[in-house]
């Protein structure tokens, strides 16, 4: 077995670094809502992260193209509004989804 050269090294980090990316977006899109979260939807931050994240994929790439478009056309529709009232839509979405009845944090069928 051979030991990769310092360029596939340098690539799989890379790659690895991206996709923890993409995990961490995931995980902010799970964690209860907050002003921060509506202010990065608002401002492209969370736009921006996930692209980032998926840089990687190049030409498979735009198979997120129809979600990211979904993304932009949800946050236009809801940064005209005010942040707290998206933050606590938001959180009762969160919590219909994802809080059992007593409390505790579970993905719902």
């Amino acid at each position: 077995m051979t030991t990769p050269d310092q360029r596939t090294r340098d690539l799989v980090a890379r790659i690895a670094e991206r996709r923890a990316l993409g995990w961490a977006a995931l995980l902010d899109a799970f964690a209860p809502p907050t002003t921060q979260t509506v202010t990065s939807l608002c401002e492209g931050g969370t736009h921006a992260k996930i692209v980032h994240a998926i840089a990687w994929l190049e030409s498979e790439r735009d198979r997120f193209d129809p979600d990211l478009a979904l993304l932009d056309a949800y946050a236009r529709g809801v940064c005209s509004r005010r942040v707290d009232d998206v933050v606590d839509e938001l959180s009762a979405e969160h919590t219909r989804l994802f809080v059992d009845d007593q409390g505790l944090v579970a993905l719902r069928e």
